[in-house]
């Protein structure tokens, strides 16, 4: 009789990665979360472990804007100190100590839509690191993870109110101008303008 066994040779030194956005939509201008997830699923130890995100896009009109200090890092569960910067539209970090074999990295942050963004989001998070030891062997997350959030689709109704005169007597005519604005992207159907007038007031012309 026999037997086969099979056992899985792993890479010495290898890198996974995941992105997660926290919510499945967005609305221009509103924060949204990210969530980056990081394991060194080879056999070695890897250094200078390095995160680059492009915001959406990179440059200067990068969909996301990094909320400053909302950075969080953890290396196997424990929070970690860490200062990224943010050039040209891209958020850099970089892991401090060695990620030994088996280690987990989770990076969560938030972003601000840019108020004028005007199509769906695609977020793509470089991550390198070098095998070894601080000046070893290259090691790269391919493809690189990305997050996709899709705009929400919503009414954003917003009412003012505006007055032909800033001073009146009594017996004076005033015209009220009421400027209604949808600022979403889907009709606001069964729109009310209700307005109640002070005591006194009378409505002579509508």
């Amino acid at each position: 009789s026999s037997n086969t066994v099979t056992t899985n040779l792993l890479d010495q030194y290898t890198l996974a990665a995941s992105k997660t956005p926290l919510a499945a939509t967005f609305r221009p201008g509103e924060n949204t979360a990210f969530v980056l997830r990081l394991e060194n699923n080879g056999s070695g130890d890897l250094y200078n472990v390095t995160i680059s995100d492009n915001l959406g896009g990179g440059g200067a009109a990068a969909p996301l804007l990094y909320n400053q200090g909302s950075l969080r890092v953890y290396v196997n569960g424990v929070l970690v100190p860490v200062t990224p910067t943010v050039a040209a539209g891209t958020l850099t970090v970089v892991i401090p100590g060695v990620l030994p074999a088996g280690g987990v990295v989770l990076a969560v942050y938030t972003a601000q839509v840019r108020p004028d963004v005007a199509f769906a989001l695609q977020s793509i998070t470089n991550i390198t690191a070098n095998g070894g030891s601080a000046a070893g062997t290259p090691v790269t997350v391919t493809p690189a993870p990305t997050a996709v959030l899709l705009r929400d689709a919503y009414a954003d109704v917003t009412l003012y109110k505006e007055a032909d005169k800033q001073n009146v007597m009594a017996g004076d005519s005033l015209a009220y101008t009421f400027p209604l604005t949808n600022a979403g992207n889907q009709a606001a159907d069964d729109v009310t303008l209700t307005d109640t007038l002070p005591a006194g007031y009378a409505v002579t012309q509508v």
